[in-house]
C-alpha cells in the first residue's frame, strides 16, 4: 500500500505540472464533493452541539468546556452550513471561496472537539471523543496529503500538550499518535486513489471523445462527413426544436473526368481549394458544412429565408467560377440544388430536407450544369460559363 501511495502521489504531480487543466478541475470536483459531504455532515454535527449543550450538568471543570465545546460545533455548523450552501446552489460557484469556507469549517469543527474532548479526558482520562473527532476530521473530507498533515497536526499537538499537562501517562500519548497517524495514512490514501481514478477517467473520455471527432471528420478537407452530418443534426434536433433550416447540396461538375485527366493527388487539391473557397464564402452563414460524396458537399443554414438562401448559392457559384481552375479548355464548376426552409422537429427533417436538395441538384445538372435548381426551376446567371 506504501508503494501505491508513493506512485500516486509522484503520478498526481506529474499531471499538476503536465496537464495543470486537468489538476485545477479535479480540485474542483473535489471541492464540490467536500462540500457535498459537509452539508450533509452539518446537520449531524449542529444536532451534537445542541446535545452538549442541553446536558451540560454541575460544577466541575469540564462543564464549562462542554458547553464551549457544544457552542462552537453548533454555531459553527449552522452558519457554515448556510455559507456553503448558498454558494453551491450558484450557476458558477467560486471554488476558491468554497475551498476557504471548507477550511473555516473544518477548523471550527477541530477546535470544538478539542475542546469537548478535554472536557472528557478530565471527567474519564479516556480519549474517545477525540478519536471520534479525528476520524470525522481526517476521513470525511477528501483532503490532500499536506492538509492532512496540517489538520492532523492542529488536533494532535493541542490534545497531545493538554494530556501532558494534566499528568496523563505515556500509554495514552502513543495511543493518541497512532489512531491520529493510522487515520492520516488512509485519509492520504484514500485522496491519492480517489485523484488518479478520476484524472484516469477523465483522459479516458477525453481520448473517446477526440476519436469520435476523428471519425466525424473528413480526412482530406477537415469537414464533416456523412456521419459528423447526421451528429451534428440530432444535437439541432435535440436543442433547437422551433429551428427553421435549409439544406444547400454543392456537386462539382463533370469531376470524374477531372479525375481520370488529372489523377488523384491534383483532383485532392482541387477539393481541397474548392472546400476552402465554400468555407471562407460560407463563413457568415453557417459553420455546418460536409463533404458528402466524392465531390458533393452539404450547407446546412439555420434561421435563413428564401432570398438569402439563392443570394449565398449565387455567391458560391460565382466563387468557385472566379477561381478558374483549369479543367481542359475549360474551368472546374459546381452546380447546387437549394432545399426549401422547414421547422426543424425531429431527424427525419434531415432526409427530406436532402431528398429535396439532391431532387434540385438534379434540375440544375439538368439544365446545363454550374447553374442553381430550386422550387423546381433553375436559376442560370446571365453569364455563366459553359461546362466542359
Amino acid at each position: 500500500m506504501d508503494v501505491i501511495l508513493i506512485v500516486s502521489g509522484g503520478y498526481l504531480k506529474e499531471i499538476e505540472t503536465q496537464d495543470g487543466y486537468s489538476y485545477r478541475l479535479m480540485l474542483n470536483h473535489i471541492t464540490l464533493k467536500n462540500v457535498k459531504r459537509a452539508i450533509a455532515f452539518a446537520p449531524i454535527e449542529l444536532v451534537l452541539g445542541i446535545l452538549y449543550i442541553v446536558t451540560c450538568s454541575g460544577i466541575s471543570r469540564s462543564v464549562p468546556m462542554r458547553y464551549a465545546g457544544g457552542l462552537i460545533l453548533a454555531g459553527a455548523s449552522a452558519v457554515l452550513f448556510f455559507l456553503l450552501y448558498r454558494e453551491i446552489i450558484k450557476k458558477r460557484p467560486d471554488y476558491k471561496l468554497m475551498r476557504l469556507l471548507l477550511y473555516i469549517y473544518w477548523l471550527s469543527f477541530s477546535a470544538g472537539g478539542i475542546v469537548i474532548s478535554a472536557s472528557e479526558f478530565l471527567e474519564t482520562g479516556a480519549p474517545y471523543s477525540f478519536l471520534a473527532v479525528a476520524l470525522c476530521l481526517l476521513i470525511i473530507p477528501i483532503s490532500e496529503p499536506m492538509e492532512t498533515l496540517v489538520l492532523t497536526a492542529i488536533i494532535t499537538i493541542p490534545t497531545i500538550i493538554f494530556a501532558i499537562s494534566e499528568g496523563f501517562g505515556v500509554l495514552a500519548y502513543l495511543g493518541i499518535l497512532a489512531a491520529v497517524l493510522s487515520f492520516a495514512w488512509i485519509s492520504s490514501v484514500i485522496y491519492c486513489c480517489y485523484s488518479n481514478l478520476w484524472i484516469g477517467k477523465r483522459q479516458l473520455d477525453t481520448a473517446e471523445e477526440r476519436c469520435s471527432q476523428v471519425r466525424q471528420k473528413d480526412n482530406l478537407t477537415g469537414l464533416l462527413n456523412k456521419s459528423g452530418l447526421s451528429a451534428k443534426f440530432s444535437e439541432l434536433a435535440k436543442d433547437k426544436s422551433e429551428c427553421r433550416i435549409a439544406v444547400i447540396l454543392i456537386d462539382i461538375d463533370n469531376f470524374r473526368g477531372y479525375n481520370h485527366l488529372y489523377g488523384y493527388d491534383k483532383s485532392d487539391t482541387c477539393l481541397y481549394n474548392i472546400c476552402n473557397c465554400i468555407k471562407i464564402m460560407a463563413k457568415s452563414y453557417t459553420d455546418i458544412i460536409a463533404r458528402f460524396g466524392g465531390d458533393d458537399f452539404v450547407l446546412v443554414i439555420e434561421n435563413t429565408e428564401q432570398f438569402e438562401l439563392i443570394k449565398l448559392a449565387e455567391q458560391l457559384r460565382q466563387g468557385i467560377e472566379t477561381m478558374a481552375l483549369p479543367f481542359g479548355e475549360g474551368i472546374v464548376t459546381i452546380s447546387i440544388g437549394v432545399s426549401g426552409i422547414r421547422t426543424l422537429k425531429d431527424k427525419e427533417t434531415y432526409s427530406l430536407l436532402l431528398n429535396e436538395a439532391d431532387d434540385q441538384l438534379v434540375i440544375a445538372k439538368r439544365s446545363g450544369k454550374n447553374c442553381i435548381g430550386y422550387m423546381g426551376r433553375p436559376f442560370i446567371h446571365e453569364n455563366r460559363k459553359d461546362v466542359r
